[in-house]
Parts: structure tokens; C-alpha cells; sequence
């Protein structure tokens, strides 16, 4: 992944002088695809440091990520769910009645 070398270096948190900046830069935030108004807005660089600080905190470790039981869970009919705090905090997708 190309945020391991960030994170490995520390850098997340100095991404704004990076060679990232001027791509960043140019990305729209966030917007989830729930209905209603969209009331904030989550940039490349809120994700970055979100990454850092579940690699910091152990809630995420790239050598024990289980990618098959995450393209499981995200599936509509199987939950579409994701941890946020490892057996914690449980996330799920805003409604949706439809696979696809």
C-alpha cells in the first residue's frame, strides 16, 4: 500500500509540505451516498491521519488485516459492516435495500 511508507517515515502528520499536497490538493472530500445534506467534509488528509491513528492506537495492523472477512462484511446481504474499534465499535452502511 502507498500509505505504508508514509506512516512508516511519520509523515502522515506533514503530509502538507508532501509530494502528496498538490494531488490532495485537487481531490473533492467525502460524501457518503446516504440521502440529505452532506454536513462535513472528509478529506484525503482526515483519512490519512485516521489510518495513522489506528495504526498508532492497534486498532489497525496491515500483517493481520483479513481482507477476505472485510469483502465479506461489506457485502449488503452479509451486513455491509466494518469495525471501527476492533470488537468495540460496530459500523454499518447507511439503509439500503439493494445488492449493487
Amino acid at each position: 500500500s502507498g500509505l505504508f511508507p508514509v506512516y512508516v517515515s511519520g509523515r502522515i502528520r506533514r503530509l502538507h509540505s508532501s509530494p502528496l499536497s498538490p494531488v490532495a490538493a485537487h481531490l473533492h472530500p467525502f460524501r457518503d451516498a446516504s440521502y440529505g445534506a452532506c454536513t462535513y467534509k472528509l478529506t484525503t488528509l482526515d483519512c490519512l491521519r485516521g489510518i495513522y491513528q489506528a495504526l498508532m492506537l492497534g486498532f489497525l495492523n496491515f500483517s493481520t488485516f483479513d481482507m477476505t472477512q472485510y469483502q465479506h462484511f461489506e457485502r449488503v446481504e452479509n451486513g455491509d459492516l466494518n469495525w471501527v474499534v476492533p470488537y468495540k465499535f460496530l459500523a454499518f452502511a447507511g439503509p439500503h435495500h439493494e445488492t449493487g
